[in-house]
């Protein structure tokens, strides 16, 4: 579904994504995919002598899960601002769910902007993290984004094909200054 700014409403919730049950194996490939080996996270003989029952997901982890909801859900957009606060441990076997709700649409120096609560429960319906994203979008599906509101932020790009079989070009980011 694609989102733009005629069609957002407040209070609209955003379609959530269902993480499977967390393995120890998930949390090394993790730690390996981001160069960060801390052992609290890896070693049960570490994270219980910390006071833990087990190892735990690093906040990243958590972090890359509901930003996977965020491209999903965001398709065509750009994204300005990703907040998010940790608030349990995530420990293996625990099942996620990510969700969102639009909170305020407006128009700011040109663009159409919204803001979304983003948050992440466990299997329990305890929630895990909660944060907040800022993403532009289109003024209508038909339009997409101008050349303005691409040029900031991460453009989250539909990767399906276009007519004739070709992959679409891949979006140019800028990093703000």
């Amino acid at each position: 579904m694609a989102l733009d700014f005629e069609t957002i409403d407040k209070g609209m919730p955003l379609e959530g994504i269902s993480i499977p049950a967390l393995t120890r194996a998930t949390l090394a490939r993790f730690a390996g995919a981001i160069d960060d080996y801390n052992p609290m996270h890896l070693d049960d003989k570490v994270a219980t002598a910390g006071g833990k029952a087990s190892v735990f997901a690093p906040s990243q982890l958590i972090m890359g899960y509901i930003g996977r909801m965020v491209e999903t859900q965001f398709k065509g957009c750009a994204l300005r601002r990703y907040g998010l606060r940790v608030l349990k441990l995530v420990w293996p076997g625990d099942v996620l769910t990510c969700r969102g709700v639009v909170i305020d649409k407006r128009e700011e120096n040109g663009e159409h902007v919204i803001d979304a609560d983003v948050w992440a429960d466990n299997q329990r319906g305890e929630t895990v993290a909660k944060g907040r994203v800022l993403i532009v979008v289109p003024a209508s599906a038909a339009k997409g984004l101008s050349k303005s509101e691409a040029s900031l932020g991460v453009v989250y790009v539909d990767m399906g094909l276009r007519a004739g079989g070709k992959a679409p070009a891949p979006a140019k980011t800028r990093k703000k200054r």
